[in-house]
């Protein structure tokens, strides 16, 4: 089945830079399928293809992370969000917030369970400056409460008040 998948996306003609075509999304599942049969070097080979095709593509982002991360690779799964965040200003600004907000969110799970809870904090202070939704505020105060206190640099976020009339 992987290599009839594998014809198939090279029988399709590959989309102009950063279209998601036919071919792209038959690479995409092919890397999906690579990945759960137990082959993420093939995987990550296709999804690095992809990324370079699809900047900005967060969906091929975060499930190169997701293999690098499985494969315990843990440090590169989080360089790899953390270099598609700084890379931001060339995703069309129509997608920019969600893209960024996509992977602070991934971010956040993956400095956590590294137990890199300063990190942690600051992506939850980006995400909370650009939005200070209920919800971000609250999961900042809880995660900020279980490890170590409530952290400075949220208070000094717009939201920083309300956080500070809950405390």
């Amino acid at each position: 089945a992987l290599a009839a998948r594998r014809r198939a996306a090279e029988s399709l003609p590959r989309s102009p830079a950063g279209v998601h075509g036919p071919r792209e999304t038959v690479e995409l599942r092919l890397a999906s399928e690579l990945a759960a049969a137990g082959r993420p070097d093939e995987a990550l080979q296709l999804y690095a293809a992809l990324a370079a095709q699809l900047p900005g593509a967060t969906r091929v982002i975060v499930a190169r992370s997701d293999v690098r991360w499985a494969t315990g690779q843990r440090e590169a799964a989080a360089a790899d969000l953390e270099a598609a965040v700084k890379q931001a200003q060339g995703v069309p600004a129509h997608r920019r917030t969600e893209y960024v907000t996509t992977l602070r969110q991934q971010l956040i799970a993956r400095y956590a369970e590294l137990g890199r809870h300063r990190q942690v904090v600051d992506q939850y202070q980006e995400l909370i400056n650009r939005d200070p939704r209920r919800d971000l505020v609250d999961q900042a105060f809880t995660y900020a409460r279980a490890h170590g206190g409530l952290d400075e640099r949220l208070v000094d976020t717009p939201a920083g008040p309300r956080i500070l009339d809950e405390v």
